[in-house]
């Protein structure tokens, strides 16, 4: 600060050792990872929440699978995000700061923050929102729609002053999520088109009553990493590896 009249941090904390794979992390071991060769791998808000999903002062062991556990959480998220917005969007909701659920959002995130600065315990509580989010939307009844996009409103209005603390979901929803999707196609080996074409031929082998060759096409496309989901407005697919949260 001496040096450059700018305050350096607002907070300072000491934390234990960083391990990877249950190895200390070191040069001479060859197993060092800085921020930037992560960046190069996963996006920045994947590394924030390994991170965060440990306890600061605790030693760190950061495993292979915690980063893919991470990209599933924050799919997840994003994703209930997306639909959120454009619930609020389809029905006029608006911020009303009036429903007992997201009043209770930040307080409990304060609470926890409180706790010698818990920030896994902050995480686990974002399944919880989400989940109540998701329950909302999937059972609106017509008459409840207008006010359940009142109450997707505060919470989406809340999720934002509370985690925007640790710089989560600042991102728009549908490019983390085409990023990702990007992502696994590449590790999967498989592109868009070609996916497309299986449903294509899945839905011509439904209509002409080959259930027998439609079910094998799905069997064949989860086998590889993709998943189908048959909707009114047709067959959406996602990735299935994105979906094992724990």
């Amino acid at each position: 600060e001496a040096l450059t009249g700018k305050k350096f941090a607002n907070y300072w904390t000491y934390c234990g050792l960083i391990k990877i794979n249950g190895e200390k992390m070191s040069k001479s071991l060859g197993n060092s990872l800085t921020i930037r060769d992560a960046l190069k791998e996963y996006n920045y808000e994947t590394i924030k929440y390994v991170m965060f999903s440990k306890h600061y002062a605790s030693d760190v062991d950061i495993l292979d699978s915690d980063y893919q556990l991470a990209e599933s959480h924050l799919y997840y998220f994003y994703k209930t995000i997306k639909e959120m917005k454009e619930y609020v969007e389809k029905y006029n909701g608006e911020v009303t700061h009036d429903d007992e659920f997201s009043v209770e959002i930040v307080p409990k995130f304060n609470e926890v923050m409180d706790e010698d600065f818990n920030t896994s315990a902050a995480l686990a509580n974002l399944h919880n929102i989400f989940k109540y989010a998701n329950n909302i939307m999937k059972g609106s009844k017509k008459s409840d729609k207008n006010s359940n996009a009142n109450i997707l409103a505060n919470i989406l209005n809340e999720v934002h002053v509370a985690y925007s603390v640790l710089g989560l979901f600042e991102q728009d929803p549908e490019e983390f999520i085409l990023e990702l999707k990007n992502k696994y196609l590449k590790k999967i080996e498989i592109n868009l088109e070609t996916i497309e074409e299986w449903i294509a031929e899945r839905a011509t082998a439904k209509k002409e009553r080959e259930f027998e060759k439609a079910d094998s096409i799905r069997k064949n496309l989860e086998d590889i990493g993709i998943i189908l989901k048959d909707t009114r407005d047709g067959t959406e697919w996602d990735i299935k590896a994105l979906y094992k949260i724990g």
